[in-house]
């Protein structure tokens, strides 16, 4: 186990809140939100009532492993001239 994971996991223990997912990522709780939607943080979490509750070492191998989410694929309005 690195150091940095023994220290999240002593500081923070085996989850993390969206709060300290935020706190220690250095991002903002709208940008942790995108990412979950995105599929980023896909099987990094899991939803207990309303809040959202990671796991704490998966988190950040995924963030550490990818640093950039792939860009969500836009929906593009078909430039057909109307009849």
């Amino acid at each position: 186990m690195k150091e940095v994971e023994k220290w999240l996991l002593d500081e923070y223990g085996p989850t993390l809140t969206l709060a300290d997912v935020c706190q220690v990522l250095k991002v903002p709780e709208g940008t942790v939100r995108e990412w979950k939607s995105t599929g980023f943080f896909d099987g990094c979490f899991k939803k207990c009532g309303k809040r959202l509750l990671f796991n704490t070492l998966e988190t950040l191998r995924r963030f550490q492993s990818r640093r950039t989410p792939k860009p969500r694929p836009r929906k593009t309005i078909n430039k057909e001239p109307i009849p």
